[in-house]
């Protein structure tokens, strides 16, 4: 009897210890398929996370491209603008300066500087209606010619053409009785005369040569008319000597010879000045309207260089801002690249941790056949089956008793 309770004492023991084995085996079966499934998890992850860090990384050079290129467009446009910034500083300093000297020319037209006593006090005593210009106002002479036309003329430059000889007669009388000097005054009302014919050669009438003011026509023939561009004075002379019109006779340096035959030249005359001046006024008028163009062009480029300028800053910071978005991506794709990578190889630890255990239980098997029973469980129903034969044998009564204790 005590045999059979020691029997029955390690079935038990040996059919626990033979569920537990059981138990432990299929743990640690679930354990190694849940880690092959983390692991295969993982194994997309890191993919995923390698294609988004290398799909970045190649946007993350694009840009970087194009930052390059933007900022290479922006540098342009910052030089170019702070060469029309400075051209346009050179515009206005020079369009300062013409200005400046157009209205000291202008000031000294309108006081009449240069003029006698008498054209002032005459012009100032006169209204418009009646003193209606100066000769030197109604003509426009190329400044090759001044000096000749200037010889012609002489005084006749500070004239004052006057509505008709009845105002020039009152004017002069005015004058003399208040004693403001002397004066010239020609009527604007002909008759102006005719000029005397050409005399014979390729001279130049002095007339052809000017521009006059539209409707002072006739007084520019009455003092022009008869006056011949010559070379020199040996040319003159030729020509004076073969003709007996009364012409005048002018070269180029201000040299004449008059009908009467007076040869006249010398030093500059001041009546070239007044000339001078209003030719230099006309060609700072002209002057003042082409710098004015050339400021209202130049400020319109800068103008739209200041507007490319903001564009491209903009354009320059939105591919910064994207650059910047794109390398945080880069960073977020390496760094789960980092951990999915580091969870794989904690999986693979863990996954030979369990296959050792399961070695060691004769599980490795078990891994390639699940239906196969694992050495732990062989083991504990071995000791078992033998627990249960023992217990089976000491139940089988003897071979004496069946006999009734008979040989």
């Amino acid at each position: 009897m005590a045999a059979l309770a020691e029997a029955q004492s390690s079935l038990t023991v040996m059919q626990e210890r033979c569920a537990q084995e059981d138990a432990q085996r299929e743990r640690l079966e679930a354990s190694a398929r849940g880690l092959t499934e983390r692991e295969h998890a993982a194994a997309e992850q890191a993919t995923v996370a390698e294609n988004l860090m290398l799909e970045q990384q190649a946007r993350l050079a694009v840009l970087e491209g194009a930052k390059r290129d933007r900022a290479e467009n922006l540098r342009a446009v910052l030089s170019e603008r702070t060469s029309w910034d400075q051209s346009i500083d050179g515009m206005k300093d020079g369009l300062a300066r013409a200005r400046s000297r157009r209205e000291s020319l202008r000031e000294l037209q309108e006081t009449r500087a240069g003029y006698t006593e008498g054209v002032r006090a005459v012009l100032s005593a006169s209204s418009r209606d009646e003193a209606l210009a100066l000769v030197a106002e109604i003509l426009e002479i190329p400044a090759e010619y001044e000096r000749a036309v200037a010889a012609v003329l002489g005084e006749h430059i500070q004239a004052v053409i006057m509505r008709d000889h009845g105002a020039a007669r009152d004017a002069v009388q005015a004058l003399r009785r208040a004693g403001a000097g002397r004066v010239t005054c020609l009527s604007y009302e002909g008759p102006h005369g005719r000029p005397a014919a050409a005399p014979a050669g390729s001279l130049r009438a002095l007339l052809d040569l000017v521009r006059v003011r539209a409707g002072f026509e006739g007084v520019a023939r009455a003092l022009l008319g008869n006056a011949f561009l010559v070379d020199d004075l040996d040319a003159a002379l030729a020509t004076w000597g073969n003709g007996d019109a009364g012409w005048t006779l002018v070269t180029p340096a201000g040299e004449t010879l008059a009908a009467s035959g007076a040869i006249a030249g010398g030093s500059e005359r001041s009546e070239e000045m007044l000339l001078a001046q209003r030719r230099e006024l006309r060609g700072l008028d002209e002057e003042v309207e082409r710098r004015e163009g050339e400021l209202r062009s130049a400020r319109a480029r800068q103008d739209e260089l200041t507007t490319l300028t903001e564009e491209r800053e903009a354009a320059l910071r939105d591919v910064d801002a994207e650059l910047t978005q794109v390398a945080v991506s880069v960073v977020a794709a390496e760094k789960d690249l980092q951990r999915s990578r580091q969870e794989m190889r904690e999986i693979q630890e863990q996954q030979r941790v369990v296959s050792a255990e399961l070695e060691r239980g004769g599980g490795a098997a078990e891994l390639d056949n699940a239906s196969k029973p694992s050495g732990w469980s062989m083991r504990a129903r071995r000791r078992a089956n033998s627990a249960t034969g023992a217990i089976s044998a000491s139940r089988r009564p003897s071979a004496d008793s069946r006999n009734g204790g008979k040989v």
